[in-house]
């Protein structure tokens, strides 16, 4: 199991959990790029000629503080300057083993939905889309304690990376 969390410059949320103070602690995320070109069957190492498409990212959270500001920016089309997303173990020192980097990013969408039976509170589904994405993969051995860095990264506008 693993807990995720996000943090967007200017915008805090609720989390208290240790090193994510005022994140906003995620459900779920969903994030995905697709190769649109064809494989042109040359002897070269490029497969394709084709332009990616990133797909927005997107998460559920609790309606917290952080969402009349969420809706705000999607109304008003302003950008978040930078927006990071953090996926840690679920043991005591909450090592990030996967990192996102987003900038900057717009609000596309905030969609809030809940049942009056049971559920805790109403959620939100919420997606932006961004100019540019830095990955990074962190190795986390077996006694929990951090190892190398595997990084890359992808600016949209000029379709460019590395």
């Amino acid at each position: 199991m693993f807990d995720a969390y996000l943090k967007i410059d200017g915008i805090p949320g609720e989390c208290e959990d240790k090193g994510h103070e005022q994140w906003i602690q995620l459900l779920s995320f969903s994030h995905g790029v697709a190769q649109l070109g064809t494989n042109l069957g040359g002897g070269g190492n490029r497969g394709s000629s084709g332009k990616a498409e990133h797909q927005h990212f997107s998460f559920t959270k609790y309606v917290d503080k952080a969402s009349p500001k969420l809706n705000l920016h999607c109304s008003n089309g302003q950008n978040l300057k930078k927006v990071t997303v953090e996926v840690c173990r679920q043991v005591d020192s909450r090592i990030a083993y996967l990192t996102y980097t987003f900038e900057p990013c717009l609000v596309s969408s905030v969609q809030i939905g809940g049942s009056t039976q049971g559920d805790d509170r109403p959620v939100e589904q919420v997606s932006f889309n961004y100019t540019k994405v830095e990955w990074k993969y962190t190795e986390v051995s077996k006694d929990n304690t951090p190892g190398g860095d595997t990084m890359a990264h992808w600016d949209l506008s000029t379709n460019t990376g590395g």
